[in-house]
């Protein structure tokens, strides 16, 4: 996930917590992670997974679509934070899931190998 994108939905979950008048402690505890974690995702500088996410729309009891996107309302359930299991993210094409197919079939060490010459290849 981008930079951009992990600070945009770490800032709807900070406004969500204020909206409840929550610590990050609390929807730590709520949702079964660290503080510092909560504190990363505020900070956009790491993202929850999609079930942390759903966990603390449920806690917060706010709208999971707003938290992922910014689309909507923040305030009020959607069917994915009534259900998060039933949420399913949009399919690879199919060049991308050949690629991560084939990228989890690598030993760790061409993984790295792979990594490297991609960090490499983008950079330049």
């Amino acid at each position: 996930m981008e930079r951009n994108t992990k600070l945009e939905i770490g800032l709807r979950i900070k406004e969500a917590r204020l909206l409840r008048r929550k610590s990050q402690a609390w929807v730590a505890e709520q949702i079964e992670v660290t503080q510092p974690s909560v504190s990363e995702w505020e900070r956009g500088d790491s993202s929850p997974s999609t079930s942390s996410i759903a966990k603390l729309c449920q806690a917060l009891q706010v709208n999971f679509k707003y938290i992922l996107t910014g689309e909507g309302s923040l305030e009020g359930n959607s069917d994915v934070t009534a259900n998060p299991v039933s949420w399913e993210p949009e399919p690879l094409p199919d060049d991308e899931a050949e690629m991560l197919e084939l990228y989890r079939s690598m030993t760790r060490s061409r993984r790295e190998a792979v990594l490297q010459f991609l960090r490499t290849f983008v950079t330049k």
